[in-house]
């Protein structure tokens, strides 16, 4: 891929993604921040995750108000190749374990409630 166009990727969801939090803190609205990972090979053809960069673009993001969801982090512990149906795509097994692990989080944060 084009370097310049990656870097000018890069700083285009940099600003929006800064943009669009404090828009949202401003209006006093909780903001999740999920961060993408793509299945790909490392040089010996092992599965890795890689996130492009993404969860340390918007880690200086989170913060009161601001939650974040790595879905590298989340995943790379895990036999996580079997999860993803391409290169990019999940499998619904792979879409419970993020569907799971975001209301855990929203749970945690006191942000919904449960009728339990």
């Amino acid at each position: 891929m084009n370097q310049t166009k990656l870097r000018e990727w890069d700083e285009r969801v940099s600003r929006y993604s800064a943009e669009s939090v404090t828009l949202a803190r401003r209006s006093g609205l909780p903001v999740l921040l999920l961060t993408q990972a793509v299945l790909g090979r490392d040089s010996a053809g092992k599965p890795r995750l890689d996130d492009h960069g993404l969860d340390s673009m918007v880690a200086p993001l989170a913060g009161p108000g601001v939650l974040l969801l790595s879905m590298k982090q989340l995943l790379e512990p895990l036999a996580f190749e079997s999860l993803f149906a391409d290169g990019s795509h999940l499998r619904p097994e792979g879409h419970r374990m993020m569907a799971q692990a975001i209301v855990q989080l929203l749970l945690r944060e006191d942000l919904v409630k449960t009728n339990r």
